[in-house]
């Protein structure tokens, strides 16, 4: 008798691993140096038996990055006759700031029970290489001698001046129009400038909301002006973003300083002067 308990202990300890399951979460992310304006993925996962469901998740640290977009993906699977269960939940996210930041725990509550993940630490560099211009390579195109025969010549001498006059044609039928253009470029653009000059003296005189409000204010109209876009004032960040995609140096900037806008963090006056010294540089590339 004593035999037979011992072999049906014996198998209940055999056996004991599959009916155990403990339930876990983990954080991961894509990369730990994202530069500011950049956009990076978070992935928060939870494995579950198939039974429990998860209440709520909230990350320690989601403060310090803006949200760009979200979404949520399930599997279930079967592992040595145990039904267990990952939840997915990935995060596409956007510094606001210039740090080293700790993200994380992200903390799951089910049935009453808490689980904490592990944590990572993300440094959002400030580099050179975020301000830098690209530089275009030139290729130097050389036309190869022809020979021409003088009928050709004459042919295409005349070809030639028609073409010209049918030009000048239509260039006095347009050069009211270009040189109206061409004037109210060259006065518009410089009142940026001036705008951003004369916000620049006052700098210190204006709390945080009301300087990067301004701020974003006459850069948004300079943007709107540039791409040819309607109705900026009532657009996001994400939805300004694709337009200025080809001005890399003017996409981190504007990101700065909307972003700032509504953070809590306190800025200063060398961190807004600095800001503001890069749009005027922007301003004067575009417009020489």
């Amino acid at each position: 008798m004593k035999q037979i308990g011992l072999v049906i202990l014996y198998f209940l300890l055999l056996c004991f691993p599959v009916w155990v399951f403990s339930a876990n979460i983990e954080l991961r992310s894509d990369t730990v140096n994202p530069g500011i304006g950049d956009i990076f993925e978070v992935e928060i996962t939870t494995f579950l038996e198939r039974q429990e469901e998860i209440d709520d998740i909230t990350i320690v640290g989601i403060e310090n990055f803006s949200v760009f977009s979200h979404g949520q993906s399930e599997y279930i699977q079967v592992i040595n006759w145990q039904t267990t269960k990952s939840n997915s939940l990935t995060l596409q996210l956007i510094p606001k700031d210039f740090w080293e930041f700790t993200l994380g725990p992200a903390i799951a509550t089910l049935s009453g029970a808490t689980l904490e993940s592990n944590t990572i630490q993300i440094s959002v560099g400030q580099t050179d290489t975020i301000w830098s211009s690209g530089v275009e390579e030139i290729a130097d195109i050389r036309k190869p001698r022809l020979s021409i025969s003088p009928v050709w010549l004459f042919g295409g001498l005349f070809l030639l001046c028609f073409y010209f006059l049918l030009q000048r044609f239509w260039y006095f039928q347009t050069l009211n129009t270009d040189m109206e253009n061409k004037d109210a470029a060259l006065e518009e653009e410089p009142s940026y400038t001036k705008q951003l000059q004369k916000l620049q003296k006052t700098l210190s005189e204006k709390s945080k909301v009301e300087f990067y409000s301004e701020l974003n204010s006459i850069v948004r109209a300079y943007i709107a002006r540039r791409y040819m876009i309607n109705s900026i004032e009532n657009m996001t960040l994400q939805e300004i973003l694709p337009y200025i995609e080809s001005d890399r140096e003017l996409k981190k900037v504007f990101s700065i300083s909307y972003l700032r806008e509504f953070d809590m963090k306190r800025d200063t006056i060398k961190s807004r002067n600095t800001i503001l010294e890069h749009y005027l540089k922007i301003l004067q590339t575009n417009v020489s």
